[in-house]
């Protein structure tokens, strides 16, 4: 609804301020001193100071008065020519000229400053953002009416999303966590904006669908309207970049074409600091380093189609140059996250020797080894390391026959590391030791590849952070005895110990009001999957009944538990029962997992059955793979097809089918 004053003074396009002066409305206008985004007069508000304000009903002939939380600000008008006009909001005084195009002009002067702010990962920075989705069409708004932001997650290779409510309007206000300065992709398949935002930074957000203007308010703004404002080097190169990598491809191929790829990326570089000499220096490092990125994450990616999934020779210089210059702080860019995790997991691979294990276990468990053992272990590993080369290189069915040869041809030697093994009880050291045994050589060979502390400290924190959020359980006192070592920054130490506390014991049960936990004594003696099953939905007849088979130790399967309210709320209408069955989870890490996604309800309930009854299960409902579903109809009769939830409209047309 316009306010009184715009009721009275609007007309046409302009609106009356001071002495005659006509401005236009509406109108958004930026500093001409430092060239950011100032203020926007709209029918029903005022955008300043990256907030939405009210216009007043008691406002005088000659000022506008503004209003936001119980704080009103006088706003005056003057013109001085050559379009500009000294704006003065309460006590603060600009001198503006109008924004005419989609997104800011060109700031006026350069800005030096090259990095992108790094907070070293300190716990508990977040980012703001209050927008305004202006004029959305209806069709948009129906499809989808939140405003949502996304991001991987470098410490552990996850994307994050999160969400605000819009208004009728488009207005939105949401506040979320971050790591650390981050590339986002926002509101996706609407707005489709490719940005990075700055631990601890508020931004005002406007798009515009009606005049395709966007704007972006903030204390540092700049480098994020300057993105908006400019092509994208991004889309220079072939994304087939992965695909033409190959052992049969020559260094001198590879690099030539990468090189093509270069120039193409600086051309377009070059030609937009043409059109708009100011680009700061910020823009150029992040513009530069974006496209350059994706390339590494395309190269890292192609050793997917090379066994032992190490990256092929011919782009592994390539991959060096990479490596060696990752732009910091190296949590910006998804594909550099990605990419780090495949150059050190395809190096690590490359250098794997299955033997090597006996060495670091004893290592690792402080146990020493005589003169003779060492000597004859160190035989062993330079014998078997020409066989582990050409392992690499074969398919699982000829990898092993190499291998059972391989032993037959070596016995003696063989034969010493057998026994050196029981000596020590390496097998059940290992199992019992097995996630220290993982750090403390994956450490060791951190220590080769990566050239500062900062760089391990992020890898030794994802590989700890992936075992807690896998095996939901806490770290053992040994361990974190040693994170010290491992781990130099504080703040990164903190969110191990802080993820490994989530996972401790807690002494209240599960059985609450709002789930149910079922006790086996009424299974015990039932191993056959046609009874396990009649007996476990036995007590549901009348209800719809949704099996989920899942496992602690399943990406797939925890990314969907953490949606679960999501889908107990959109098929709140169904009366269905949840009944989940987890597949090789301890005890712990299962009560953990159903805590830490809020799998509960009153119409929840969960089984943690013995490997020998859950497989039967599986075997009689022919589950091959996690997550897996099945469907039990009112009469208690197992639903003919397969389904899939996380296609939610058509598992609802299942669901209308069969009521």
């Amino acid at each position: 609804m316009r306010s009184f004053f715009i009721l009275i003074y609007a007309f046409c396009f302009g609106i009356v301020l001071g002495s005659n002066i006509e401005v236009p409305f509406p109108s958004s206008w930026r500093s001409v001193h430092n060239g950011d985004w100032i203020i926007s007069f709209f029918d029903d508000n005022v955008i300043y100071g990256n907030r939405f304000w009210e216009y007043q009903k008691d406002t005088l002939f000659n000022v506008i008065t503004i209003s936001h939380d119980k704080i009103d600000l006088p706003i005056k008008m003057k013109a001085l020519g050559q379009n500009r006009y000294e704006i003065k909001v309460g006590e603060n005084n600009y001198i503006c000229q109008q924004i005419t195009g989609n997104t800011l002009p060109d700031y006026p002067t350069k800005d030096l400053r090259a990095k992108l702010k790094d907070n070293h990962f300190q716990i508990g920075d977040s980012v703001t953002i209050i927008g305004w989705l202006k004029d959305m069409p209806a069709k948009l708004m129906e499809k989808d009416k939140q405003f949502s932001v996304q991001y991987r997650n470098v410490l552990t290779e996850n994307n994050e999303t999160f969400a605000a409510d819009m208004d009728s309007l488009g207005r939105f206000q949401l506040k979320f966590p971050l790591v650390n300065t981050a590339q986002f992709f926002i509101d996706w398949g609407r707005c489709n904006l490719v940005l990075p935002l700055e631990s601890g930074e508020n931004y005002f957000l406007l798009v515009d669908f009606k005049d395709n203007k966007r704007l972006i308010m903030g204390h540092d703004a700049r480098l994020q309207n300057e993105i908006l404002a400019t092509e994208s080097a991004y889309n220079v190169f072939s994304f087939d970049i992965q695909y033409i990598i190959s052992d049969t491809l020559s260094e001198t191929s590879f690099n030539a074409y990468m090189r093509t790829i270069d120039q193409r990326g600086d051309s377009i570089l070059r030609n937009n600091i043409k059109r708009r000499p100011n680009l700061s220096q910020r823009w150029f490092y992040y513009t530069k380093w974006r496209w350059k990125m994706h390339c590494a994450f395309n190269i890292g990616q192609s050793r997917f189609n090379n066994r032992p999934f190490s990256l092929p020779q011919c782009a592994e210089s390539c991959a060096k140059r990479y490596w060696d210059q990752l732009p910091k702080p190296y949590s910006v860019y998804s594909d550099q996250s990605t990419f780090i995790v495949d150059y050190i997991n395809g190096a690590f691979n490359s250098t794997r020797n299955e033997s090597d294990f006996v060495h670091d276990m004893v290592t690792a468990c402080d146990i020493q080894l005589t003169p003779e053992e060492t000597l004859g272990h160190a035989l062993y590993l330079e014998q078997n390391r020409a066989n582990m080369q050409q392992i690499r290189l074969l398919n699982v069915t000829e990898a092993q026959k190499l291998r059972m040869q391989w032993r037959e041809d070596h016995k003696e030697v063989c034969s010493f590391y057998v026994e050196l093994k029981k000596k020590y009880g390496v097998d059940s050291l290992l199992q019992r030791n097995k996630s220290f045994y993982l750090f403390h050589r994956y450490a060791h060979f951190l220590d080769s590849i990566c050239y500062n502390q900062e760089l391990k400290d992020i890898c030794m924190t994802r590989l700890f952070l992936e075992d807690l959020i896998r095996t939901k359980t806490s770290l053992p006192q040994r361990t974190i005895d040693q994170l010290k070592k491992y781990i130099h920054n504080p703040s990164l130490l903190e969110r191990v110990f802080l993820r490994s506390d989530m996972y401790k014991p807690k002494d209240a049960d599960l059985r609450t009001e709002n789930s149910l936990v079922i006790p086996l004594d009424s299974l015990m003696n039932v191993n056959e999957g046609v009874g396990l099953l009649k007996k476990i939905v036995e007590p549901f007849r009348g209800k719809l009944v949704l099996i989920d088979f899942w496992g602690t130790w399943c990406g797939p399967c925890r990314a969907y538990l953490a949606k679960s309210q999501q889908e107990y709320q959109a098929l709140k209408d169904y009366d269905i029962v949840y009944l989940y069955l987890a597949n090789r989870t301890p005890d712990q890490a299962w009560k953990n997992a159903i805590r830490e996604y809020n799998v509960q309800g009153p119409n929840v309930v969960h089984y943690n059955l013995p490997e020998v009854q859950q497989s039967a299960i599986e075997h009689y409902l022919n589950v091959t793979g996690f997550p897996s579903f099945r469907l039990i109809d009112k009469q208690g009769n197992l639903y003919k097809d397969k389904v899939n939830p996380r296609n939610l409209p058509e598992f609802i047309s299942i669901l209308q089918n069969i009521q």
